[in-house]
């Protein structure tokens, strides 16, 4: 089932949300992660970088991106 409905987004929320994904995989500590839909400090996201926040959170000093849409 997907559920595409737009949400109202508080900033507490976000973060909220995003802390909640850090400690899923911090207790996995996984070796790479692959995601879709990752903002990169847009406007939808509060100004973060959620990929440099994951990878601050996860210890990943490298990583690599691809955008297809900005």
């Amino acid at each position: 089932m997907t559920n595409n409905l737009d949400l109202p987004r508080s900033k507490e929320m976000f973060n909220s949300n995003l802390q909640r994904v850090e400690t899923a995989f911090g207790r996995h500590n996984p070796d790479f992660i692959a995601l879709q839909e990752v903002d990169f400090g847009g406007g939808r996201a509060y100004q973060v970088n959620q990929f440099e926040s994951l990878a601050k959170a996860l210890g990943f000093h490298q990583g690599g991106m691809a955008v297809n849409w900005d």
